[in-house]
């Protein structure tokens, strides 16, 4: 029985490329032209397809993408069905070696002999070994008992002309980035502003700026993926966040229209950073695609959902107060999230002017002051305790 070009013949040729659940516009009803393939078996007959007949063709056999349309135009359907089958057998042959050549990987381990390595040009073997196959989490974990806890000494000295980033990366990021547990890499470091100013002024080089573009964030986000794996290949956790900013699109739906979006997306992966270094230190894994992704809906939760609920409460005390006539004194805001409470009454444990909170590491507590000065419209957020506010 001759095959039908609907794609409803049960061979093994057709089956992996041909959709048999076609529209009314199926390969099988072409009228005068399908009277000319009913004989398709005929190695002499040809059939012509038009414009619309080689556009479902093309969707039901993906290995005809390539070929010319006036190629195709003349194609039986005897020869469309032989080149998917051909296509078929290529593709798991494929398969079957890359399940051989991993077979043979993991059962036969590279001999590593010793060597000198000075990372400039003396490259040992070991540089150009396969990159690993396992979880890149698992990677991360096994790399702390050989980088230490602060990871290796510093340099600064990496090629980057050649990569395109000459210039975008200041001292401070070399030196945070080469260790994992670096509570002050910030990715506003890499802000064009930062960067300048790190590069002039030394004594400045630890400043944060924010950024003016959305490609200037998506600049700075690709230099420190870079500058990362320059120093550690085998870190795959800013990868991680590129490729999520990536997917979303930056925000672009998610931030329409909203005025802090840089700023956001600046918050979201210092908190990631910071998450990570912590990972580090306690021996845990970096963030996985999936636990940015949460990070992600909670931070846009914790933003917006926050504003729009203080707009709301304003208006529902601006019209309180007109129809009271207004009268008493206003009442102080809350404490900003993100101000530790046990400063301002001097009981904080903690040194220097930030810390994670007990109740969740991803969460940084500053020490500044939280005293609120109405006259200004604002709080102090000086480096000292509302206690000793003055």
């Amino acid at each position: 029985m001759s095959p039908s070009p609907s794609g409803d013949d049960d061979s093994a040729d057709s089956e992996s490329d041909c959709d048999p659940d076609d529209s009314d516009d199926s390969l099988s009803s072409r009228g005068p032209s399908a009277k000319r393939r009913k004989g398709d078996g005929d190695k002499g007959s040809r059939a012509l397809w038009n414009a619309k007949q080689i556009a479902n063709l093309r969707k039901n056999f993906r290995c005809l993408a390539n070929i010319d349309d006036d190629i195709l135009r003349h194609l039986t359907w005897k020869d469309i069905q032989d080149t998917a089958a051909r296509n078929d057998k290529s593709a798991k042959v494929l398969s079957e070696r890359l399940a051989s050549n991993f077979d043979t990987v993991s059962g036969f381990p590279t001999r590593v002999e010793a060597g000198n390595d000075d990372c400039t040009g003396l490259c040992h073997d070991s540089r150009f070994l396969r990159g690993y196959v396992g979880n890149s989490q698992v990677l991360w974990q096994q790399a702390k008992p050989v980088q230490g806890r602060t990871g290796l000494p510093p340099i600064g000295n990496y090629e980057t002309v050649t990569i395109g980033l000459n210039g975008y990366i200041s001292c401070r990021v070399w030196h945070e980035v080469h260790n994992p547990s670096s509570k002050v890499l910030s990715i506003r470091l890499l802000s064009n502003s930062a960067t300048k100013t790190g590069w002039s002024e030394k004594e400045k080089t630890g400043e944060t700026h924010e950024f003016d573009s959305l490609q200037e964030l998506k600049m700075a986000v690709v230099a420190l993926e870079a500058c990362v794996h320059k120093v550690m290949p085998w870190n795959f956790s800013v990868t991680t966040i590129a490729i999520f900013l990536h997917s979303v699109n930056f925000g672009e739906a998610e931030l329409a229209g909203k005025r802090d979006s840089l700023s956001f997306l600046a918050d979201f992966v210092d908190e990631i950073l910071r998450h990570n270094a912590q990972a580090w230190d306690e021996g845990r894994h970096f963030m996985s695609n999936m636990e940015v992704g949460a990070k992600w809906s909670a931070m846009l939760l914790r933003r917006y959902a926050a504003t729009a609920n203080s707009s709301s409460r304003r208006r529902d005390s601006d019209r309180s107060g007109r129809s009271t006539g207004g009268g008493g004194p206003a009442q102080e805001p809350r404490i900003p999230k993100g101000l530790c409470r046990q400063f301002q009454e001097g009981k904080c444990r903690h040194p220097g002017d930030k810390h994670s909170s007990h109740w969740d590491a991803n969460i940084v507590l500053n020490h500044k002051c939280a005293k609120w000065l109405p006259d200004q419209n604002r709080f102090c957020l000086e480096g000292h305790s509302k206690a000793n506010h003055k």
